[in-house]
């Protein structure tokens, strides 16, 4: 057993529900730029796929831990005053393609940092609040932005109980899948494909066996 999160291949996962981790693993980073409250295994997580990722880090600490982990690709800020912490982001002219709302909790900081990913969200991008089913009003306030919410609760790495990660996509969002087939399937899954001609028709009969027994 572990504290860390990591997944089955000892990859740093972030700490969002599995079903969320289930769809980012699915679509394909490479050309996207992040922006991140908060670092962690999740910057690593992103660092491994996004073509440049910034964090920014209310812990002291946890942050020099970070600096020494991270690649070249990643730009990690310090930054411990939470008004500060949630207008990082302003510091920078480009928008971001991925913008991820965690991290620092005190003092309604996320709705701070949930405003102002808002307004520095690229078109076509999305927003991921995570443990949103504690953060009520920053989901409203994305939601009522014109974002579309897409809730996805579930365990998440390590936890005894479920919670929520969302994402809040742009009108627009059509981020392309990282291979050639989306739904990918997921950890446990039968890897069937109905649609692949004689072998379909074999794995439909097998499902359709295992139902009926």
């Amino acid at each position: 057993a572990t504290e860390t999160p990591l997944d089955g291949d000892l990859n740093p996962n972030p700490w969002y529900t599995y079903p969320a981790l289930e769809y980012l693993k699915q679509l394909d980073f490479r050309d996207k730029t992040v922006f991140e409250y908060g670092c962690g295994h999740s910057t690593l997580f992103w660092a491994a796929r996004a073509a440049h990722v910034v964090s920014v880090e209310h812990d002291h600490r946890w942050y020099q831990s970070m600096a020494t982990r991270v690649p070249g690709t990643c730009e990690l800020i310090f930054e411990c005053d939470s008004d500060a912490y949630a207008s990082t982001i302003e510091r920078f002219r480009d928008r971001f393609d991925v913008i991820v709302v965690d991290g620092l909790v005190t003092g309604r900081t996320r709705l701070k940092c949930a405003k102002a990913a808002v307004r520095h969200l690229r078109e076509g991008g999305m927003i991921i609040l995570d443990n949103s089913d504690w953060l009520p009003e920053s989901s409203r306030y994305l939601r009522e932005s014109g974002l579309i919410e897409v809730d996805l609760t579930g365990f998440a790495p390590i936890n005894d109980y479920t919670c929520t990660t969302s994402f809040y996509l742009h009108r627009s969002f059509a981020f392309k899948p990282l291979r050639d087939r989306q739904p990918m399937p997921g950890v446990g899954a039968q890897p069937y494909n109905w649609e692949a001609g004689a072998m379909a028709e074999r794995q439909a009969a097998e499902a359709r066996a295992v139902t009926a027994a």
